[in-house]
């Protein structure tokens, strides 16, 4: 039985990519009238569609890894990722699956070695990264980069912020909090 990580770039359009190769974007936008917990409900369902998948291939969800959002340019935003977050929580939770997040600083870093790289310098490493992958936007690059950044810290491998420290700056970078 081999494990199922998950990464989720959390967002009206979810890119999500696993450990198994597999990859893409969810759209989890209500049309026309529906209310704006369209979008939860939605998201709440890939998640369950996705977990039963795994477990029909014998490949169970152990991790899930999530962009973790600590600025947000606007109300209406930081309040659509509030819910997905929760939802998230609350599905770990329930399947008792572990759960982590990454800052999304951290990840433009491993990417790109720029913490403030744009979307489309995320697009292009990630299409240098994973030439045979249709990079279908923003999202799926992302998602590609926090599986990569989340499999590199489970291997113990610096990421980040950490990625820049030499070792005699170790111990500093440690009484800092930079770990």
């Amino acid at each position: 039985m081999s494990e199922t990580i998950l990464a989720l770039d959390m967002a009206t359009t979810c890119g999500w990519a696993d450990n198994h190769g597999n990859s893409g974007v969810c759209r989890l936008q209500g049309k026309g009238k529906q209310s704006d917990g369209y979008k939860f409900r939605s998201f709440l369902m890939f998640l369950e569609h996705t977990r039963i998948e795994c477990r029909e291939f014998d490949r169970p969800i152990k991790f899930i890894a999530f962009e973790q959002v600590r600025r947000h340019m606007g109300v209406q935003a930081a309040h659509v990722y509030g819910g997905f977050l929760a939802v998230l929580q609350s599905f770990c939770d329930m399947h008792e699956v572990e759960y982590r997040g990454f800052s999304v600083q951290d990840i433009k870093i491993f990417a790109t070695d720029k913490g403030n790289a744009s979307k489309d310098e995320m697009m292009a490493a990630a299409r240098v990264k994973w030439p045979e992958v249709n990079i279908i936007d923003d999202n799926h690059a992302d998602a590609l980069w926090l599986l990569e950044t989340c499999l590199a810290f489970e291997r113990g491998d610096p990421i980040g912020r950490v990625k820049k420290i030499t070792k005699p700056r170790v111990k500093k970078a440690l009484t800092a909090g930079l770990f």
